[in-house]
């Protein structure tokens, strides 16, 4: 691979200088710890890449020097008045004295070494710290499942992630103690609050950091990194939600079912009364039908009443008329005349 290709990948997904520089600055604390009671400390950086480290150590007076293979790195460092010279990690460390370091730092470093290279990476660390020297080490973190199952794989000179159970148990193969681990880069929102299944897969440190000493050294007062999130915590927070989301659906389904039945119910009563309501009209109208009827036999024998009336009357006047009526006339006062004599006492 081209040294200017690589320059470029990691000017384009690595991030600013001033980005990188800013994420580097959690080291500090452990550095700092260590330069209050050894003031003329020499720190080595092994892969320095474009000198971030660099550049914090001596802003903060620490002496530094930064190796890498890279010629553009080495040249990017020298640019910037930094200590570096092109050299390959292991060789370099082999050439060192014994307990001539305070200080070794290698950052997104280990991840590019075959494993049996990097047992003798920290071998030969441990042999070149003085008693009681620092080890920082930094390195992709597959427990976050988008840089194990992408990201990592952009630089294609990674050899494989380095999980942190892995590089607890090497380093403490290999004698290192007060081992630490700095879950780094994690975004503050997702340390409450509900989460999405997105944070579960990329929500981890999408880095994480080790401290350790090389034993023999005098006690010291190592910063407390943050404990940070686990992918289980984030798991778990995520089942909490859909578990709480669930229950929340399932009332709301249950309110909506006893809504629903309501309304069928009042629909039910509102058609019984409707059919009701239809039977007392039908009724109703039976009943104006038969009380037309009634009227209309009432007008029809109102009607035979007044003409058999006005043929009575009719019957009367030529009773009246007739010449028998006439003859008769005489009697009928007689026999009025006997009525009222009768009836006198």
């Amino acid at each position: 691979m081209s040294d200017t290709f690589y320059q470029a990948l990691e000017d384009q997904h690595r991030g600013s200088r001033e980005l990188i520089q800013s994420r580097l600055a959690v080291y500090w604390p452990w550095v700092h710890t260590l330069h209050s009671s050894h003031p003329q400390m020499h720190v080595l950086d092994l892969g320095c890449g474009r000198g971030e480290w660099l550049q914090l150590l001596a802003h903060h007076g620490v002496t530094a020097h930064g190796i890498d293979t890279s010629p553009a790195m080495v040249q990017a460092c020298q640019q910037h008045g930094l200590s570096a010279s092109q050299a390959e990690a292991i060789a370099y460390l082999q050439a060192q004295p014994s307990h001539s370091l305070h200080a070794i730092s290698a950052f997104h470093l280990i991840e590019h070494l075959p494993f049996s290279t990097l047992h003798t990476l920290l071998e030969q660390a441990r042999r070149v710290l003085v008693p009681g020297g620092l080890l920082l080490l930094e390195t992709p973190n597959p427990e976050n499942l988008c840089v194990a199952g992408n990201h990592f794989y952009i630089d294609p000179t990674h050899q494989r992630p380095l999980p942190q159970q892995l590089m607890h148990t090497l380093l403490a193969y290999h004698g290192y103690q007060g081992i630490q681990t700095l879950r780094l880069q994690e975004e503050p929102r997702l340390r409450q609050g509900p989460v999405s299944l997105h944070d579960v897969l990329s929500g981890v440190s999408p880095d994480y950091g080790l401290a350790a000493c090389t034993p023999g050294g005098p006690a010291q007062n190592w910063p407390q990194p943050a404990a940070g999130l686990q992918l289980h915590q984030l798991a778990q927070r995520y089942d909490q939600a859909q578990h709480q989301h669930q229950q929340e659906l399932q009332h709301a389904l249950a309110q909506l079912g006893q809504q629903i039945s309501q309304a069928q119910h009042q629909a039910t009563q509102a058609q019984q009364q409707a059919a009701q309501a239809e039977k007392q009209a039908a009724q109703a109208r039976q009943q104006a039908t038969q009380a037309e009827q009634q009227a209309a036999q009432a007008l029809l024998q109102t009607a035979q009443t007044g003409q058999q009336a006005q043929q009575l009357a009719e019957q009367l006047a030529a009773v009246y008329q007739s010449r028998s009526w006439r003859i008769t006339a005489p009697l009928r006062h007689i026999a009025r005349q006997l009525q009222r004599i009768t009836r006198k006492p």
